[in-house]
Formats: C-alpha cells, sequence, structure tokens
C-alpha cells in the first residue's frame, strides 16, 4: 500500500524544486508586463559571521522578487527578550538567503512565493501570525500545465534551514520544507494541505487542529517529542495524508511508535478505518524491537499468526507451515498406516533409503492428514506412534488458537 504512496511523494517534491524556478520566472514575466520592467534586486550584507550580520530593517511596506542576503532580521540582540512586531508586510517572490532570524513576530504579512535558503532562529525563534504562503495565480499567467497545482500556486519553499518557529492560524498550503532542522516548534490552526517534509528533522514539534489533507512527511531523518492534538476537534486527515515509514536503524524506537500511533488515531478519528490500521501495524512493529527477551515470546507470537490483528491471511500462511511442518516430522519420527509402522528416522539410521515414489505417496498421506487432523474434518486412516503424538497435540493446540485469531481478526476487519 504505501510503496506507490513514497513514490508519489518523491516525485512531488522533486516537481516542486523544478517547478518553483519556473513559476518564478513566469511570475516575474507577468509582474514587467502588467506594472513595467521589474528587475531582481539584492540586498547583501557584509562578509561577516553570522553572528556579526548586519541588522536588516524591514521597512517597506512591500518586497517584490528581492534577494536578501547574510542579514540578522529582528532584534539587533539576541539578548533582548522583547520582540520585534513586523505586521501587514507583503514579500512576493522574496529569497530570504542565509539570513537570521531574531525574535520576530510577522503578523497579518504575505510571503508568496518566498524561499528562505540556509536561514536560521537559533538561539531565539520566530513567530508568524495569520501568514499567507501561498496564493493561486492569475488566470492571465502562461500556465504550463493548467492541471498541475504546483503550477497554478505560487507556493513557498523552506530549504536547509534551522528553525525554532511558531506558525499560528497561516495559509501553508502547498509549502515545502526540505532538509529542515525544526525544533521546538508548533503549528497551531493552519492550513497545511499539500504540504511536504522531505529529509527533515524534527525535535519537539507540536501540531494542532491543523488540516493535514494531503500532507506529506518523507525521508524523515530524526524525530523526538512529536505530538498531535485535536482540541477544537479541527484536525482533518484524508486518504493521500501520508508519513514515509520511518528509519527504524535510530535509536528512538519508542519516539517512532509513538509517531505512528498519533498518525493512526488521527485517521481512525476520521474514519479512514484501513489507513489506521496500517499505521497501528507499523506502531507494533516498531515497538516489538524494543521489547526484551520474554516480552518478545508473545509479541512475536501475535506479529506472524495475525499481525497484530491488521494481517489475517498471516494466520492462513503460518498454518500452512504448520501443517507442512508436522507432516514431515511425523514421516521422521513414525506413522503407522494398516499396521505398518513408518519412520524415516531409522532409515536415516540404517542408510536403508525407500524408493522416490514411496517417499513421495507417504508423504501426501501425512500432509493429509495433517491438513485434516488440523481444521478437526475428515477420517484419518493414519495412526501415529511415538513422538509423533506429542507434535500432533502442540499442532492441535496452535490450530484453535490460530484459527480463532484468524476468524476474529477477519471478523473485525470487515466490521470495519
Amino acid at each position: 500500500m504505501f510503496e506507490k504512496k513514497a513514490k508519489e511523494a518523491k516525485r512531488l517534491v522533486k516537481q516542486k524544486k523544478k517547478n518553483y524556478g519556473q513559476i518564478y520566472s513566469e511570475e516575474l514575466e507577468h509582474f514587467s508586463r502588467f506594472f513595467g520592467d521589474v528587475e531582481e534586486k539584492l540586498i547583501q550584507g557584509e562578509n561577516n559571521p553570522p553572528e556579526n550580520f548586519d541588522y536588516f530593517e524591514i521597512e517597506n511596506e512591500e518586497y517584490i522578487f528581492t534577494k536578501i542576503k547574510d542579514k540578522a532580521i529582528g532584534n539587533e540582540s539576541i539578548f533582548k527578550k522583547e520582540d520585534e512586531i513586523v505586521s501587514g508586510k507583503k514579500f512576493y517572490g522574496v529569497e530570504f538567503d542565509n539570513c537570521i532570524f531574531h525574535n520576530v513576530i510577522f503578523k497579518n504579512c504575505l510571503f508568496i512565493g518566498c524561499k528562505f535558503d540556509r536561514c536560521s532562529t537559533m538561539p531565539s525563534e520566530v513567530i508568524f501570525k495569520n501568514c499567507y504562503f501561498n496564493r493561486r495565480r492569475s488566470k492571465n499567467v502562461k500556465q504550463i500545465s493548467a492541471g498541475d497545482f504546483e503550477f497554478n500556486n505560487f507556493f513557498t519553499i523552506f530549504n536547509d534551514s534551522q528553525f525554532v518557529v511558531d506558525f499560528i492560524n497561516c495559509e501553508l498550503e502547498y509549502a515545502l520544507f526540505n532538509d529542515c532542522e525544526i525544533i521546538s516548534s508548533k503549528f497551531k490552526e493552519n492550513n497545511m494541505k499539500d504540504m511536504i517534509f522531505n529529509n527533515c528533522k524534527f525535535a519537539g514539534i507540536k501540531i494542532s487542529d491543523c488540516d493535514m489533507r494531503n500532507l506529506k512527511i518523507v525521508n524523515l531523518d530524526f524525530i523526538e517529542g512529536f505530538s498531535i492534538e485535536d482540541k477544537k476537534k479541527t484536525t482533518k486527515f484524508n486518504r493521500e495524508t501520508y508519513l514515509e515509514e520511518i528509519d527504524d536503524s535510530q535509536e528512538n524506537l519508542n519516539e517512532i511508535h509513538k509517531t505512528y500511533l498519533l498518525f493512526a488515531e488521527c485517521f481512525k478519528k476520521n474514519n479512514i478505518i484501513e489507513l489506521y490500521g496500517e499505521y497501528f501495524y507499523l506502531s507494533k512493529k516498531i515497538k516489538l524491537k524494543s521489547l526484551n527477551f520474554l516480552e518478545r515470546i508473545p509479541a512475536y507470537f501475535s506479529y506472524l499468526s495475525c499481525g497484530f490483528g491488521e494481517r489475517p491471511w498471516y494466520a492462513m500462511l503460518i498454518s500452512g507451515i504448520i501443517i507442512v511442518l508436522s507432516a514431515i516430522m511425523y514421516m521422521i519420527l513414525g506413522f503407522e498406516i494398516n499396521g505398518d509402522i513408518t519412520a524415516y528416522k531409522l532409515a536415516f539410521q540404517s542408510n536403508n533409503w525407500v524408493s522416490l515414489s514411496v517417499l513421495i505417496n507417504d508423504f501426501f498421506e501425512c500432509l493429509y492428514f495433517s491438513f485434516n487432523s488440523y481444521f478437526g474434518i475428515g477420517n484419518y486412516k493414519i495412526d501415529l506412534v511415538g513422538w509423533s503424538r506429542v507434535i500432533f497435540a502442540i499442532k492441535r493446540i496452535l490450530g484453535v488458537v490460530i484459527m480463532g485469531l484468524f476468524i476474529s481478526t477477519l471478523v473485525r476487519k470487515m466490521t470495519r
């Protein structure tokens, strides 16, 4: 199920990166055509280390197709506790390149088609409140692929950046976070539809009451302290919401387990039961790796017999294996047909081999008996001897338990 989603998500990442530059050029041409020649501007600081970046004061009401590079934005000193508030400003096609944001709050601002590249807020933070990061493109703009949502939207990219950031009641639709570290951050009451997080690190992220339909999280490099809250019952998932399987070689397996459970519960609340089951299954698989030896025994049985209640066909597969292995053990340990006792262990010891046709016939006789006795059907013309009876008893117990699990799991999934 997830392989197709993973390929599609990664295709979208490549498409967004490619399309952004093309859309930028089209929008620049569009502005020049309707408002006269628009030149790209560069506002660049001195070649100083980040701690000594020149302070950039946002004075203009709008910045259009401008590159702001090597600048500090916000309070001039990171040691000031009060925040600088930037309100009602418009940034259109603006690239913030290698900029540092210090204790700044953006309120009611537009960041249309902007790019935050190699930016940082460390050790302070930035807050975006009631801001827009996407705009539907004008019908007058030539669109190469009119049915393609990336071409219909001038979206924002966050690339190779480190953020301590809060997004509150923002329009983040179609935004791309690529190679970013997002630390101690909040996403609250945002429109996050069609967003993509690619190759990011999450540390202490809280998402509250957001619309996450079509959101994709792929190539997640690290996760810790991740949470999703639904206090106002406005968190939205759909069938296209996707969290790619996280690399389980990381040490924080418990965090990965909790993250899968969070997604499972969100799918359940949005009545998408099949995806609830898939992420619940992933959470149990990850949890299995963190258990001690004694805890793993029943957990592995649950996994192999019914896929933690999400894979009823596992029961049929394990049943087939038990039936075949039991048949082989009956042949080795001994069985009786019409008063003749056959035990292949004796043949092995005495090097007294039988013909291939006899071997095949005995195997199918034992296999038929094993199948019928496992499911409790048919008449048996085989009697067991010696340790074969112990194998038979163990197989019957396993058969009752596994078939019970199969029926309950199947009914549970059908009821959903």
